[in-house]
């Protein structure tokens, strides 16, 4: 995929029910999309047969035509409805694009969006070619810039969209200052001072490429939100529970999200904003929340403290009188055990559970190949411990017909007996979720404990998404999974022994219940079925900021207490 598609999936709202694509090509984008939002109506225009041909693999239907030959009667009742238009590369070969937005825009329901890729005539390469008299066939590296109808630069985009009932809320650029660029620069610097442009500005547009530019059909500008996060590390939740919520946020117009490792810009933020700070997972002691806190509540930022383990974890929550929880204005958490603990620290606290991004196709089994044992987890140990003898009793029954692969643990992994075995060091989440979806068994274990009912299904619903069956105790597990239907919990030794021997033999079972599990997630537990929830938790909390500011004066007074 070409880093405008890769930009362009990153715009489409994330929960769309209807999307129609001009100039889908072979439908790679619908295809990406889909795996984040497999509930949506995704039909495609594309002018080429062949790539058409392919597109209809995963489009729900698709159209051979240019986008404005397309009569807009074949859309049917969806056809004012839609939620998002993409012009994936189009707009600038059609003869008069205005017209044809101005004629979509009646497709779009209120609210709806519309995305295109546009190229820059002000791009470097562009201006370079033109003045050597043959920038259509030499100057850049896409052929197509030579069928270009319209020449489209920054300035015109806004009114492009505009005349057509469209406001523009956001035009990225896609560009770099790359040594080729410096050269181009270098040589014609002296005529951008002899003409007398804006040389900053000229310097920045001739770097961009291409623009993607999204618009919405309403009579105002969407309400802005920046939510910005600050990690202290990225080893442990920072995906699941920052970058990809804070992907999919941003697909909502109006909204921006930043996350940093141990410091933060405030200057990021804009004037017309409203501000949401997250501490992901921070740990400090009075003295630093009192400074911390009193330069975001001067900036008017809203403050959010996020946990999704038993903080009692951390000693210095326990030395410093949860401090962290107690400085914020509120607090998001993951499960409802963890959320009624953190309650007396601050009453204002909201449950994300943790979800999946994406989904990707479902599995196809190796009938020839052993059934692979997968575990990786962090801190186990005491949880997998009183289960490794009946582990290996039963490994050794079943002998090559299984092997076992194992991510992180070497405890775990020295542990095991039978040399059928792969050990993975720690890894990052990408090569974590590679490994996993090679796999077709997995036990989840853990005590019951305090700090263990806080957790979160994650596990599960991470193996259910790759098509793993798993064998999970009751603690945490037993909320999400259907015993036999969508997994299997244990409850004794003997239970364990008996499900983890039925899940190796039967494979045919095994993969009916991984297959219940994956349809159970792609029904619940995809992040775009849930991701607006926190847009509008925080919209509300901010409008409540002078309540909220009030509430964390009654907790920590300090803070606003003249030094």
């Amino acid at each position: 995929m070409s880093p405008s598609w890769e930009r362009l999936l990153e715009a489409i709202p994330a929960d769309a029910r209807s999307i129609v694509e001009f100039g889908c090509g072979k439908g790679e984008l619908a295809r990406r999309h889909q795996s984040i939002n497999p509930h949506c109506t995704y039909l495609g225009v594309e002018a080429d047969w062949e790539a058409a041909r392919e597109a209809a693999r995963f489009c729900d239907r698709v159209w051979v035509g240019k986008a404005d030959s397309i009569d807009d009667r074949l859309f049917g009742e969806v056809w004012g409805n839609i939620d998002c238009i993409i012009y994936n590369g189009v707009l600038a070969f059609l003869d008069d694009p205005a017209s044809l937005l101005k004629r979509h825009a009646a497709g779009l329901k209120s609210e709806g969006v519309a995305i295109a890729d546009l190229p820059n005539f002000q791009y470097w390469q562009v201006l370079q070619g033109l003045f050597r008299g043959n920038w259509e066939d030499e100057a850049t590296d896409n052929p197509l810039w030579g069928k270009c109808r319209q020449v489209l630069t920054f300035d015109r985009l806004p009114q492009l969209f505009e005349n057509s009932g469209l406001q523009v809320f956001e035009i990225h650029p896609e560009g770099e200052a790359t040594p080729a660029w410096q050269e181009f620069w270098q040589a014609i610097a002296l005529l951008v001072k002899e003409w007398q442009l804006d040389a900053e500005k000229f310097a920045r547009q001739t770097q961009v490429s291409r623009y993607i530019v999204r618009a919405i059909k309403s009579s105002q500008l969407p309400r802005k939100l920046l939510v910005q996060t600050l990690l202290i590390s990225t080893i442990a939740s920072d995906t699941v529970r920052v970058y990809q919520p804070d992907r999919l946020l941003k697909t909502i117009p109006g909204v921006r999200t930043l996350s940093q490792v141990q410091s933060a810009d405030l200057r990021s933020a804009r004037p017309d904003e409203a501000k949401v700070f997250i501490w992901q997972r921070d740990r400090w002691d009075l003295q630093n929340a009192i400074e911390k806190q009193r330069t975001l509540l001067r900036f008017g930022y809203l403050t959010i403290a996020e946990i999704d383990d038993d903080p009692r974890f951390w000693k210095e929550h326990l030395e410093h009188d949860f401090i962290v929880f107690r400085s914020c204005h509120c607090i998001q958490t993951s499960t409802e055990p963890l959320a009624d603990f953190l309650r007396q620290f601050n009453p204002h606290v909201k449950i994300f559970p943790n979800q999946v991004l994406a989904l990707p196709d479902q599995r196809v089994y190796d009938d020839e190949a052993p059934a692979t044992l997968f575990f990786g987890a962090i801190n186990r140990e005491a949880d997998w411990k009183p289960l490794m003898e009946v582990i290996n009793r039963v490994l050794e029954e079943f002998g090559d017909r299984v092997r076992a692969t194992i991510i992180y643990d070497r405890r775990f992994y020295d542990a095991l007996t039978t040399p059928h075995k792969t050990f993975e060091p720690l890894c990052d989440y990408d090569r974590y979720h590679e490994i996993l979806h090679e796999c077709d068994l997995s036990i989840l274990p853990l005590n019951d404990t305090e700090f263990n009912r806080m957790k979160s299904d994650l596990k599960f619903i991470e193996c259910a998404k790759h098509g793993v069956a798993v064998l999970a105790s009751p603690t945490v597990y037993e909320r999400s999974i259907i015993d036999g239907e969508t997994g299997l919990l244990y409850r004794s030794l003997e239970d364990f022994e008996v499900k983890f021997k039925q899940l190796i033999d039967r494979a045919s079972w095994r993969r009916k219940l991984a297959q219940n599990a994956y349809e159970w997630v792609k029904r619940n537990r995809l992040l775009c079925q849930h991701y607006r929830q926190r847009y509008h938790w925080y919209l509300e909390m901010y409008d409540r900021l002078p309540e909220l500011t009030r509430d964390l004066r009654d907790r920590v007074p300090q803070i606003f207490q003249l030094n």
